[in-house]
């Protein structure tokens, strides 16, 4: 069944309007590439509408030739998160923390309602 942000998201597609900015799009994919172990995402049918988006939109799908500057902004994005786990290492006697910039957190809180590990 396919829910109101499938509509939206395909509506938008189908009118060459972006539902979700690049960067926004670029954001998802790194925290989901460097945070991404986490069951909400699996679960969350408004995360996997705008995952099939972000796959479409920008040619993701397999066999596709994926468009270059959204590479690039991917890139630009986990290296930011990568170098952030880096400069805030936790102690390591907590099991379930990591360290994810606040901006992460609240993307995925306001967007999705999940809530990454922080």
């Amino acid at each position: 069944m396919e829910t109101l942000r499938d509509l939206w998201n395909k509506t938008c597609m189908s009118a060459n309007i972006p539902a979700i900015s690049m960067d926004t799009c670029a954001r998802i994919l790194a925290v989901v590439y460097v945070h991404g172990n986490n069951e909400s995402l699996v679960y969350n049918k408004s995360f996997l509408s705008d995952l099939q988006y972000i796959k479409e939109k920008f040619g993701l799908q397999g066999g596709e030739i994926p468009d270059a500057d959204f590479c690039e902004l991917i890139k630009k994005y986990v290296a930011k998160l990568e170098n952030y786990m880096e400069d805030h290492k936790s102690d390591n006697s907590v099991i379930f923390k990591s360290d994810i910039p606040n901006w992460a957190v609240e993307l995925f809180y306001d967007r999705y309602k999940i809530k990454l590990i922080n």
